[in-house]
């Protein structure tokens, strides 16, 4: 019996060979029956795409799929989707190979070309190779071991990819190609553009500035006492989206563009000795207003700042940006900060001026279950932040996440929660 996931490939794959020009670019062995990759790349005419997106659509809602990642660009669209079990499926619809609106391979130059073997459509091993190897030339990457067979398969018959890439790069024979430094390959292809695919790269323009404003990847943070299980849970969600996305990076409490405020202190000489006994989250003495204020104000400069240098960065290019701990923690737990401010002033402080996570993960469990795991807090202290993550639960974008069973049953969770609000974001932009 087919799975979910065999039987939804099956019918993207009939469907586009009935209503699109289209080639799959690799791993198409075994397909529609077997996804190996998880990951489906197509090429298609641009027109042919847009006229079909909608009952692409159709398709996934109807096997009941949910739309974690919608990212369009003027290079291609991705479709990352997740089943009711939270296993994830990838479907990108490229244009052409390019990089930053310069054309390398255009769909029309692959399409003409294109095989069937009577069940899909793909695309000729020198488009397979040339699609991969014009890309990391130019980005000045090497080309990966795990397509080396790809490579001694076209090198077999250097007749045919010679020929191929006289007629859409300009260049006699491979030797040539291989020659160029990625400089000169780029150069090449600005001036061929320049001439023939303008409007391409204004297309690119518009796309590049629209995406900086619109997150294309996905933040969450985790905040809790010690001991709730946090760690276990973000080791677990970090295994299960690894495949799916460009990028994973974990951060611990802040972007740390600049160092801890007792280390930078003592550098200048304002202190003499600062207390390093990281195994006490709460080593810190009680500070006056003024004292945490100023802490406040430069932990806070590095949110803004490094969000813009580290955070956004992997966000534009559809990353996934995981905190242990965010600016959510100062006001769960300011002892660990050593700021001594109301948590309804730190709320409004962060409001107005800490970058926003898209998730904000609040985990929480009976004092007794954490003092059973770890007993670095008192019974008082887990009390305490728990209340204050009850408040902030209140707010939007503050999800409360009971872990008093198994790590899994956590994860699954916070899966349902992200899943469901891509998906509804996602839906409105993409239809």
């Amino acid at each position: 019996m087919k799975t979910q996931e065999e039987l939804l490939t099956t019918q993207v794959i009939e469907f586009l060979n009935k209503n699109a020009l289209y080639a799959l670019l690799r791993n198409f062995e075994g397909l529609p029956e077997k996804n190996l990759s998880k990951d489906i790349d197509i090429i298609i005419d641009r027109r042919d795409f847009k006229k079909i997106k909608k009952s692409i659509i159709e398709l996934f809602l109807s096997f009941d799929y949910k739309i974690v990642t919608y990212y369009k660009s003027e290079r291609m669209y991705t479709f990352i989707l997740s089943d009711k079990e939270f296993s994830f499926l990838q479907f990108d619809f490229f244009f052409n190979t390019s990089l930053h609106g310069i054309i390398f391979l255009k769909s029309k130059d692959v399409l003409e070309k294109r095989l069937f073997n009577g069940k899909v459509f793909h695309v000729s091993k020198e488009f397979e190779f040339l699609d991969k190897y014009l890309y990391l030339k130019a980005v000045n990457q090497s080309y990966p071991s795990k397509y080396s067979d790809t490579l001694h398969s076209v090198l077999k018959n250097p007749k045919v990819l010679d020929e191929t890439i006289q007629s859409v790069v300009g260049l006699k024979n491979f030797h040539e190609l291989d020659n160029l430094s990625s400089q000169e390959l780029r150069y090449k292809f600005v001036i061929k553009n320049l001439r023939s695919n303008f409007i391409s790269i204004v297309r690119n323009l518009f796309f590049e500035f629209s995406n900086i404003f619109r997150s294309q990847g996905i933040s969450m943070s985790f905040t809790g006492p010690d001991g709730v299980g946090k760690t276990t849970v973000i080791d677990k969600l970090i295994e299960r989206v690894s495949g799916n996305h460009a990028e994973v990076k974990l951060f611990h409490h802040r972007p740390t563009v600049i160092g801890n405020i007792g280390a930078v202190a003592k550098n200048i000489g304002v202190t003499e000795s600062i207390n390093d006994n990281y195994t006490d989250p709460h080593r810190g003495k009680k500070n006056n207003l003024f004292s945490s204020f100023l802490r406040l104000s430069y932990y806070s400069f590095d949110y803004i700042i490094g969000y813009w240098l580290r955070i956004k960065r992997t966000l534009y290019r559809r990353g996934f940006i995981i905190f242990d701990r965010y600016y959510s923690d100062i006001i769960a737990d300011s002892r660990r900060s050593s700021i001594y401010i109301n948590s309804k002033i730190l709320y409004a402080w962060g409001k107005l001026f800490i970058p926003k996570i898209d998730y904000n993960f609040l985990v929480t469990a009976g004092s007794d279950i954490i003092l059973s795991r770890k007993q670095e807090l008192d019974k008082k202290g887990i009390e305490d932040i728990n209340e204050k993550l009850h408040f902030l639960a209140q707010h939007k974008g503050y999800y409360l996440i009971k872990n008093e069973g198994t790590a899994d049953e956590a994860l699954q969770k916070i899966l349902m929660v992200v899943v469901e609000n891509q998906h509804r974001k996602n839906l409105k932009r993409a239809c």
